[in-house]
C-alpha cells in the first residue's frame, strides 16, 4: 500500500504509522494516473458521458482534463455533434491527448492554467463545465494551485462567470470510505454550496482506493 500511495497521485493522505502527504503536481507522468484509466473507475466517468449526452451539451470544457475520459468515452457511444476543449498543467498528458485526437476538428486539448485568458478562451459557447477530481487542490494545504486559485467556491464562480455554462458536472471524493484503514484519514472539500444549486447527486463505491465518490450534475 505504501509504495502504491507514493506512486500515484491521490489527494493530501495522512496514514498511521506513516504519513505520506501527496499533493498534486503540476507536471506528471501519465502513468502516474494510470488508476483512474482502468475499468474498476469507468462508471464514474461513464456517468459524466452520460450526462453531457442525455442533455444533449454542445459545448464542453473539461478543467484539469488529464486526457479527457469523458470525451472518450461520448465519442465511443457514438455522440458526435459537439465541441470539447479540455486543459491541464502537466504537457505529458495532453500531447498524448492531442495526438489522439489530430484528426478530429471539433475536440481541442491545452496546457495551461484557469489563469491563463488564451487557455480558457475558446470559439464555442460553453454549456457544460467538467471539474473532476480538480476542487480538492483548491484549498490551502495545497499551496502552487491555493495561490492561483483561491478557496474552490472561488474557482467555481470564477469560472462560472466567464464561461456562464447551464451545468457544472462535478466529481470528489467523499468522507466515508471503504478501502482506506480505520486509522487513517484523507482531505476531502465541503459540498455544500454546490448543494445550493439544483442538482443531482450520484455516489460510487468503486473497489479502488478512495473509491467512494459522487459525481454531481450541478445546474446553474
Amino acid at each position: 500500500m505504501q509504495s502504491m500511495t507514493k506512486k500515484i497521485l491521490w489527494p493530501e493522505y495522512q496514514g498511521k504509522p506513516v504519513t505520506w502527504k501527496v499533493k498534486m503536481k503540476k507536471e506528471y507522468l501519465v502513468e502516474d494516473m494510470n488508476y483512474l484509466d482502468s475499468m474498476v473507475a469507468r462508471p464514474i466517468f461513464n456517468k459524466q458521458a452520460d450526462i453531457i449526452i442525455d442533455n444533449n451539451c454542445k459545448g464542453i470544457v473539461d478543467i484539469g482534463c488529464r486526457m479527457g475520459m469523458p470525451n472518450h468515452i461520448i465519442y465511443k457511444k457514438g455522440y458526435r455533434d459537439y465541441n470539447y476543449m479540455g486543459f491541464d498543467t502537466s504537457p505529458l498528458p495532453i500531447a498524448k491527448a492531442n495526438e489522439d485526437w489530430k484528426e478530429h476538428s471539433n475536440v481541442e486539448y491545452r496546457v495551461g492554467t484557469w489563469n491563463d485568458e488564451q487557455v480558457l478562451k475558446v470559439d464555442f459557447d460553453v454549456d457544460t463545465l467538467i471539474m473532476s477530481g480538480v476542487l480538492i487542490y483548491c484549498q490551502p494545504c495545497h499551496e502552487e494551485f491555493y495561490a492561483e486559485s483561491g478557496y474552490h467556491t472561488d474557482l467555481f464562480d470564477k469560472l462560472v462567470d466567464y464561461y456562464k455554462p447551464k451545468r457544472v458536472i462535478i466529481q470528489e471524493t467523499l468522507k466515508e470510505q471503504t478501502h482506506i484503514h480505520e486509522d487513517n484519514s484523507h482531505e476531502t472539500i465541503d459540498l455544500s454550496y454546490y448543494k445550493k444549486f439544483d442538482h443531482d447527486w450520484y455516489e460510487f463505491d468503486l473497489d479502488m482506493w478512495l473509491g467512494h465518490r459522487v459525481v454531481m450534475d450541478v445546474r446553474i
